[in-house]
């Protein structure tokens, strides 16, 4: 089998794949209703969070100190955003967390998936980008993660959004 042919077998495999399961790829809905989403715990939530802004620290710190002398001040320019960005997120972690306490609302858990996949994506491409320099290796494969994950915490806040104005129809009944 020569190269062509084997990696035309693995696309191939790859179509059948997602053509086999891309009605539950595809579905918003499925991954809203589904039990990995619904059943996120409030302390699972403030796990993530935590080690999410353990590393933001430890990161934080790292490029302040170890990596101001062996990257270029752009480099530790996006180094110091997905720090940022981070952080700020963890905060909305905690948010969701504290919520989650009031209501189990899956929109919560959606949310919070929303900002875990953001911080992955944003922060851990542009960790990727800013220290491409030290690898021998080619990492500029990781630059559209970059806006994928901004997406993410995009689609987070305006879930959290969303449920705050389910909260104010919520309460509406309550206090008529």
């Amino acid at each position: 089998m020569n190269i062509f042919n084997q990696n035309n077998y693995f696309v191939e495999k790859t179509i059948n794949y997602f053509r086999q399961s891309r009605s539950k790829l595809l579905s918003l809905k499925t991954i809203i209703n589904s039990r990995i989403i619904y059943k996120m715990k409030t302390s699972t939530i403030i796990k993530f969070a935590s080690f999410f802004a353990i590393i933001s620290v430890a990161f934080g710190a790292f490029g302040a100190h170890a990596l101001r002398e062996k990257i270029d001040l752009r480099s530790l320019e996006v180094w110091e955003t997905a720090t940022r960005y981070q952080f700020y997120h963890v905060f909305a972690l905690f948010i969701i967390a504290f919520l989650k306490m009031k209501s189990d609302a899956k929109i919560l858990n959606t949310s919070a998936r929303f900002f875990i996949y953001g911080i992955l994506l944003f922060s851990g491409s542009l960790y990727l980008l800013a220290t491409k320099t030290l690898f021998t290796i080619d990492l500029s494969w990781a630059g559209p993660f970059t806006p994928i994950g901004g997406l993410c915490f995009i689609i987070g806040w305006i879930l959290l959004m969303i449920f705050s104005f389910k909260m104010d129809s919520d309460l509406k009944g309550i206090n008529s």
